[in-house]
């Protein structure tokens, strides 16, 4: 999988695609946030790790 990228208004669309990925695949996905309060956690396969 290619890496994702978008802002906070993607994290819906994005947390969706992640959550429906098989189990071993793997990637990046970047978000752009405007603070540290706006981080949440995503479903995502095992493969990837989501950092902030």
């Amino acid at each position: 999988m290619g890496p994702l990228f978008g802002d906070e208004t993607a994290i819906p669309a994005m947390a969706r695609m992640l959550a429906a990925l098989p189990a071993e695949t793997h990637g990046n996905a970047y978000l752009l946030l405007d603070t540290l309060e706006d981080q949440q956690m995503l479903a995502h396969p095992s493969g990837p790790i989501c950092t902030a």
